[in-house]
């Protein structure tokens, strides 16, 4: 098994409705070299001491949604085994 490292391109930003209605991270993974969107890509928010704060699987077009769940400064990791 080969971990695959990826060079992503994130499309969408931060969407901020409001504090109190919370915040998500949009965005989509496709290869570096050939722009096509990736499938089934592993992408977790982590904190700055590598916690795990929430993950999800990039679609067939290669995106992704996540909760950021407060205000701070994250990590985004993406990771495809193949």
């Amino acid at each position: 098994m080969h971990t695959r490292t990826l060079t992503t391109a994130f499309l969408a930003t931060v969407l901020v409705v409001t504090p109190a209605l919370g915040q998500n991270l949009v965005g989509r993974v496709v290869d570096a070299e050939s722009e096509q969107p990736l499938e089934g890509v592993r992408v977790v928010l982590l904190d700055g001491e590598r916690n795990e704060f929430g993950g999800t699987f990039t679609d067939d077009a290669g995106r992704f949604v996540l909760a950021v769940p407060r205000s701070g400064e994250w990590l985004l990791s993406a990771t495809l085994i193949g």
